[in-house]
């Protein structure tokens, strides 16, 4: 027998052969629930980037069939759904699934124990979500709204199928799962967190250093998510940065926490939110940029980083002329920048309500004391109420110039405010005595920085 014949059609055999081992096909029905806004015509396949899921592919429907197939190389988790992952699935190389989504979802064929497995922990920790109540909710109030559900979901971790790849993953994703479920409780949007002696017991011992270094998070849907709420508990807890709010030590503590985390998608991801998302600019954005460059590691990160400089920081360097603005003082007299002009002019635009401008009042008074002679400071104040502006400053009197920017007079100086982009406070701008831009965005009163810059302009 000529063996050398038969070499090509044994490496056919074994490459279809191969092949088959590794493609998935996804198949199934999709009934709408009467609570879409339009008619359904495509299904999403989701796959995790970055520790969330993203959309892969789309799959048309025909009538209310799919079907859908695709290389896997490892086991992964993978998502359905026409406007959100709603069908989050556990997919082997090879695996043959037939889906019936209606609102929930079931897998109808391939189901074996580890798919069932997957399918009841994803419906119970939806539905734990779902009671635990508002976000501003007391704490302890939401943890005993989802003690039951927290008790099957454990219950579920201990009665993992015995299949020791699925065990492997299962485990300590489940178990970093509801690391991010407690973390979710526990945020809250107007960032009023609980002592940590007055925390309930499941947050004695959540942070943990290195804690995520055997758990790739940017292979878990929830990865990005439960890395920027860990790393907010981190610095609350273990830091104690927002009882501090020293914004000098702000950047090296992340960074550290960050890369603690193990995972170079993760960090390169939230470094990047670190440098586009919190509107710095000039040489504040440009000091944190030689911090957090270094961990991007794509070149779509780094583009989108060099556009951001040319959209929003390189029209605003120092130099450019600054635009005029005419607020009012608490007896009524109109101020203008040109007013002002003899000294650089340090703006402190702020509110009554907000936490973090009120903190940095102390800080600002000190710099005021050291400088007052040199520079002209100014408060803005963008409050709605203007009565509560008034009762602050009467109760609370400083010595620097108070103006009230908010209702009518922030219209009035819409000019000003869209040209600093005024999206956020506290915010600082330093202006010199010509009406020139220094800084776009300046240094806090609570930063060191601020010094050093106002001691290279003085006089």
């Amino acid at each position: 027998m000529n063996y050398n014949i038969l070499k090509p059609v044994l490496i056919l055999l074994l490459v279809c052969s191969c092949t088959r081992q590794s493609t998935v096909r996804i198949s199934g029905t999709y009934q709408e629930t009467g609570k879409e806004k339009e008619t359904v015509t495509l299904v999403y396949l989701y796959d995790i980037v970055e520790g969330e899921f993203r959309i892969l592919d789309s799959i048309p429907l025909n009538g209310t069939q799919f079907s859908y197939s695709f290389e896997a190389t490892r086991p992964q988790i993978y998502a359905l759904g026409t406007d959100y992952p709603s069908c989050k699935l556990y997919v082997k190389p090879g695996d043959d699934l037939s889906i019936k989504m209606n609102g929930n979802y079931e897998i109808v064929s391939g189901n074996d124990k580890v798919h069932d497995h997957f399918r009841k922990w994803n419906e119970l920790i939806s539905e734990t979500y779902k009671k635990a109540g508002f976000s501003q909710d007391d704490l302890n109030a939401k943890i005993k709204n989802v003690e039951t559900s927290v008790f099957q979901l454990e219950q579920l971790i201990a009665a993992v199928p015995d299949n020791e790849t699925y065990k492997a993953y299962f485990s300590k994703m489940a178990s970093a799962e509801l690391d991010g479920l407690y973390l979710k409780l526990w945020s809250d949007p107007r960032m009023m967190f609980p002592e940590f002696s007055k925390l309930p017991k499941q947050y004695k011992e959540l942070y943990q250093p290195d804690k995520y270094q055997d758990l790739a998070l940017s292979d878990c849907y929830f990865g990005s998510s439960l890395a920027k709420d860990y790393l907010r508990f981190a610095l609350n807890y273990k830091h104690n940065f927002y009882a501090k709010r020293n914004y000098t030590d702000y950047d090296s503590i992340y960074i550290k926490e960050l890369k603690r985390l193990g995972d170079n998608e993760i960090a390169s991801k939230l470094a990047l939110e670190e440098l586009l998302n919190r509107r710095l600019y000039g040489e504040v954005f440009y000091e944190k940029e030689k911090l957090y460059a270094p961990l991007l590691i794509t070149d779509k990160q780094k583009d989108e980083v060099q556009q951001y400089i040319k959209e929003q920081i390189e029209p605003y360097t120092a130099g450019v002329t600054a635009p005029s603005f005419t607020f009012i003082d608490d007896k009524g007299t109109e101020i203008s920048l040109r007013d002002l002009k003899g000294k650089p002019v340090y703006i402190d635009v702020w509110a009554t309500w907000c936490a973090p401008c009120k903190a940095e009042i102390p800080h600002l008074e000190k710099v005021y004391e050291a400088y007052k002679e040199d520079v002209q400071f100014v408060s803005v104040s963008v409050d709605k109420n203007k009565g509560a502006w008034e009762n602050f400053i009467t109760g609370s009197p400083h010595s620097w110039v108070q103006l009230y920017g908010g209702g009518e007079w922030h219209k009035k100086n819409k000019a000003f405010f869209d040209f600093y982009q005024i999206a956020g406070i506290p915010r600082f701008i330093l202006i010199d005595k010509e009406g020139k831009l220094i800084m776009y965005d300046a240094y806090r009163p609570s930063n060191d920085k601020l010094i050093e810059k106002l001691n290279s302009i003085k006089g």
